[in-house]
């Protein structure tokens, strides 16, 4: 498996070793059944042999003090294959007709933050794909969360001056965002909620840094709150996508309250609506704000995420219509590489 190539030798024969105690468990389980009634045990005897292995320890006091030396892919690794011995594996889970279960949840998007853990590529929309733009670039870290983002365009200005003369002028924009995995802090020390976000922005004159909690002040992060595994997710139906079939996991969503001020004062986010195409927006007011949901696919066969979307749930009562606000593509492509642009000295505290 990809994921354990830095992990010791000895951790890779326990995986092993707990590869086959599930197929084991599954063989000897009686006809009918789905769970077998000894791998609990089992499971967590091997993954204490995991730990032991890794961190060369020989007694539970110096796994606890040596726990956090271990690398993170090898844990999810192990404790994935692990969790499966007592249950239908998860590709069996991910492709039931069925709707799934809290905790089968929970292990279908913890084993596609394992698959997803150390790959890059592209989010893409159909707006991006018509225009024939590469869409924003994207980093997994190899603990399957986001770590980098990157977006570039132009903007567009102009002057006319008292003779009727005229100048335009474009200034290509390239912003680079760091989710550093930190506890954010503010500047004067307290604590903030999330963590600490750092944005590099270039408009053609050099780099300059800035702190936030959030990617986005009024919308979600893409892919990163499923990753994180901490939503309240339902399973939804198969669905396919092109020609991969994909389970659906749909998640409510609410501005945070503490965007409140920078949505009044930015046009952006769901509660925003043009009816020209984009040339004039109007906030809706609160009682017409849409309720929204993000949802993610997951391809069935390699349980990598395919599709992300934030998506409004229909309203009748106030006139609003079920429809997708952002739906982005997942393509993977290893050739993508996002590192902070050197010379920019990364804030520590949020403002």
């Amino acid at each position: 498996m990809p994921l354990l190539r830095n992990c010791s030798q000895k951790s890779r024969s326990v995986y092993d070793d707990v590869l086959a105690a599930r197929d084991t468990s599954r063989s000897t389980r009686p006809p009918g059944s789905n769970v077998a009634p000894t791998c609990a045990p089992a499971a967590r005897e091997l993954r204490r042999r995991f730990w032991r292995a890794q961190t060369g320890a020989g007694d539970n006091r110096v796994v606890r003090q040596h726990w956090l030396e271990v690398p993170v892919a090898c844990v999810l690794a192990v404790s994935a294959a692990g969790a499966q011995s007592c249950g239908p594996s998860v590709r069996d889970l991910v492709k039931a007709a069925r709707p799934l279960t809290p905790g089968e949840d929970a292990r279908v998007l913890s084993a596609s933050r394992i698959a997803i853990a150390g790959k890059r590529g592209r989010l893409t929309s159909a707006a991006d794909d018509a225009a024939g733009r590469p869409g924003t670039e994207f980093a997994i870290s190899s603990n399957g969360r986001l770590q980098f983002l990157r977006s570039s365009g132009g903007i567009q200005g102009g002057l006319v001056v008292a003779d009727g003369t005229s100048t335009t002028w474009t200034r290509e924009v390239i912003t680079i965002t760091h989710l550093t995995g930190l506890p954010a802090q503010g500047c004067d020390g307290t604590p903030r909620a999330g963590q600490l976000v750092v944005q590099y922005r270039n408009e053609g004159d050099g780099w300059f840094a800035m702190a936030r909690t959030r990617v986005y002040a009024a919308s979600p992060t893409p892919l990163d709150d499923f990753l994180a595994g901490d939503l309240r997710v339902d399973s939804g139906e198969l669905q396919m996508i092109g020609a991969r079939s994909a389970r659906v996991f749909v998640a409510p969503w609410t501005t945070p309250t503490n965007t409140a001020q920078a949505s009044a004062n930015t046009v952006q986010g769901p509660e925003y609506r043009s009816d020209d195409g984009g040339r004039t927006w109007t906030k809706t007011s609160s009682a017409n704000t849409p309720r929204l949901t993000q949802s993610l696919w997951v391809d069935t066969e390699s349980l990598l995420p395919v599709r992300w979307a934030v998506m409004s749930v229909a309203d009748p009562e106030h006139g609003v219509p079920a429809k997708p606000y952002n739906v982005l593509s997942i393509r993977y492509d290893d050739a993508s590489d996002i590192q902070p642009p050197p010379g920019a000295t990364p804030p520590d505290c949020v403002p």
